[in-house]
């Protein structure tokens, strides 16, 4: 038997000892041969060629809207074990065809002067469990019998950067734990450990969590355990558990296998087939996307260094049948007074982000924000009226609705039923499986639905993001709103009750009309408002081009994405300016833009240049991920260069005043139309606050 060293690029994320293997002759598996041929299935592999670099990438798992992995870091000193520099955590965005952009250091309290290795996190991205030596206080501990050993701990999002960061129970100074994968309803925790009673070097673990503790680690058992290495557990939902290993009789190295979590007594695990596994070692997989794409890591030839990531598609199905998690919901819709069922009607679905914003760009408008004569911004501004187009389907005859849902994802639907109120439901698959029933109850209409548009009396043209206050004289009730980008606004109006629809916008005269809606009336009413633009007002031409237009040259700042401490990674959720700019960029195909980020002056000026410089990639890169061409962006960093305010080195200076100074701005290089969008306002939130002695 041929002896085959494993190379020290994988192992050192386990005990930073080298470590051999026995290699086995090519053995296909007839299973994982079915599971390939099935369907016709097609798997296309990529080196993720923008993210790799000539050291070591390796150990990917999921965040934000990207990957968080494993890479050597970019200077400092070198591990004498291994003759290479330390690891650091990483991240790099994911464009929209599933590729890994160029990365940056992830945390700043996280990233020890030592080694970090794999990690994961909650659903709720809060929380992050990951691999590192055994440390205190940034001195890494040793024991006599094991030496330095690797730890799984935990940490916490706090408002600057990760904080609480904390040793899981069932770690040891005596043995490796490492490589944390969290089943999806956060309540257990798969690893890899070489603690005592293992069946080989390195064995596959769960530990539960009970309220806020957790169990004595639970090994899995010998039909996923062997004589050799078995490491680097992805947990995909609930219930299938990938894993590399070494002692399968694979193609050579370490290979990934699956296997059924709800069935580790019976269940032969089955080895992935190339072009997953080759005759080199491939770690670190994970899924997403319903079983349809996902990332490993591999030391296979043709890399660009030691170890690479890879991207991988099947096309013509899911990976395996096990991974179609897909959600099957029945809605039944019923009348919210007596229970009847109501079919015919429609109804819309729409994914949610966690934050619960509608990831469906034609769900809102853009809108510039300005909150002084010299400062300007932009935002997206959810429209007021109904219109989403074709629903997607009615209720049937019984009132049932029935779609598939993904797991792990949020869900708006919108039922509409004539006599009825637009009704909104929230739903969440999170730690959902199966079939799941629901009852939507819908409220009968008081009143009718009044719909108006605000156009400009000489042009007929409508008027966008006007001020509308409409007076209801049977409440004495004044309801302020915007008509939308299209000029339009929506309002239900109660039976017998007559309304005053108030109109303004900026270089028009007032305009109103006055409406009464009859009693026992719920049919639709129409209240168009026409605006009489000033003799010499921009507002007697067309609104493209009227007054709040965009042109070539002007700048537009970002002053609310967030970014991690001290660093240029946007926070989840956190980049609502960006998507604004993104859907502005789309809809003008031909607009190129500068992106320009501003630091406060606190720290050393060529830190604070290179800094601001990172944030301007990673908003480019985060607009790229979008789907915008990289060429349409240029991206700058000026550091302290262009303080807005007093707050230069030595002077005191509130984190207001502060946050002032820390901005990106938007140059608007060449655009080929003008473009008309609101103006509002919004309030500045802290980006970072870094600690200076």
């Amino acid at each position: 038997m041929i002896q085959k060293l494993i190379p020290f690029s994988i192992i050192v994320l386990l005990s930073f000892l080298s470590l051999s293997v026995q290699a086995q002759e090519s053995s296909k598996s007839k299973s994982a041969s079915k599971l390939y041929e099935r369907g016709n299935k097609t798997i296309l592999v990529n080196n993720a060629s923008r993210l790799n670099t000539k050291g070591l990438e390796t150990s990917p798992s999921f965040y934000n809207n990207g990957l968080l992995f494993v890479g050597e870091k970019k200077n400092g000193p070198i591990d004498r074990k291994t003759g290479t520099r330390y690891f650091d955590l990483y991240y790099s965005e994911i464009d929209k065809n599933g590729n890994p952009l160029p990365s940056d250091r992830f945390s700043k309290f996280i990233n020890s002067p030592y080694n970090e290795g794999a990690a994961c996190f909650n659903n709720n991205q809060d929380v992050i469990y990951f691999t590192s030596n055994n440390q205190q206080n940034g001195v890494t501990k040793s024991s006599s019998k094991s030496g330095v050993v690797l730890k799984i701990f935990q940490a916490q999002r706090g408002t600057e950067d990760w904080i609480n960061i904390q040793e899981l129970p069932f770690c040891s100074d005596d043995f490796n734990t490492a490589h944390p994968s969290l089943s999806a309803d956060g309540t257990k925790l798969y690893f890899a450990s070489d603690r005592p009673g293992g069946y080989g070097g390195m064995d596959i673990y769960v530990a539960e969590r009970i309220g806020d503790r957790w169990s004595a680690p639970k090994n899995l058992g010998p039909k996923v355990n062997t004589t050799g290495k078995e490491l680097f557990p992805f947990v995909y939902g609930n219930d299938v558990l990938f894993f590399s290993s070494s002692g399968h009789n694979g193609s050579g190295g370490l290979d990934v296998l699956f296997t059924d979590l709800t069935d580790l007594t019976n269940f032969e695990p089955v080895l992935l087939e190339e072009p997953i596994n080759s005759v080199k070692d491939d770690v670190g997989f994970i899924l997403y996307n319903n079983g349809q794409r996902g990332f490993f890591a591999s030391n296979r030839a043709g890399g660009s260094g030691s170890d690479d990531i890879y991207s991988f598609e099947v096309q013509g199905g899911t990976l395996l049948n096990k991974l179609n998690q897909n959600l099957d919901l029945n809605i039944t819709v019923v009348d919210d007074a007596t229970g009847k069922i109501l079919p015919a009607t429609a109804f819309y679905m729409l994914k949610a982000d966690k934050d619960g914003t509608v990831a469906n760009d034609e769900f809102y408008d853009v809108e510039l924000v300005k909150d002084n004569k010299t400062t300007t911004q932009i935002q997206l501004s959810r429209k007021k009226t109904f219109d989403f187009g074709q629903p997607e389907g009615f209720s049937n005859e019984d009132g049932q609705i029935n779609v598939k849902l993904e797991p792990n994802q949020n869900y708006i639907f919108f039922l509409n039923q004539s006599g009825y109120n637009l009704k909104e439901h929230f739903y969440a698959t999170t730690n959902k499986s199966g079939t799941q029933n629901i009852k939507v109850a819908l409220k009968l209409k008081d009143c009718a639905t009044v719909s108006g548009t605000v156009t400009n009396q000489k042009t007929n043209a409508p008027i966008p993001f006007a001020d509308v206050k409409i007076t209801k004289s049977c409440t004495g009730e004044i309801v302020p709103m915007k008509s939308d980008g299209n000029g339009r606004f929506e309002i239900c109006l109660p039976q017998g009750c007559i309304a005053t629809f108030r109109a303004e916008k900026e270089g028009y005269i007032q305009g109103l009309v006055n409406l009464t809606n009859p009693k026992g009336n719920l049919t639709p009413l129409n209240a168009d408002v026409k605006l009489l633009p000033f003799d010499n007002s921009s507002a007697n031409k067309t609104e493209s081009e009227g007054s709040g237009k965009i042109s070539e040259g002007s700048v537009i700042i970002l002053e609310n994405i967030y970014y991690d401490y001290n660093k240029a990674l946007i926070r989840a959720g956190a980049a609502k300016e960006l998507d604004a700019l993104y859907k502005l960029m789309d809809q003008y195909p031909t607009m190129k833009i500068e992106l320009i980020s501003h630091t406060d002056s606190r720290g050393e000026k060529q830190y604070n240049k290179e800094l601001s410089t990172q944030r301007a990639n990673a908003a480019k890169n985060y607009l790229v991920a979008k789907g915008i061409d990289e060429n349409r962006i240029t991206a700058s960093g000026m550091g302290e260069a262009q303080l807005r305010n007093k707050c230069s080195d030595g002077v005191e200076c509130s984190e207001e005043e502060h946050q002032f100074n820390r901005r990106t701005e938007v140059k608007v290089v060449s655009l080929g139309a003008p473009i008309d969008i609101r103006y509002g306002n919004k309030g500045p939130e802290v980006i970072d606050s870094k600690k200076f002695k």
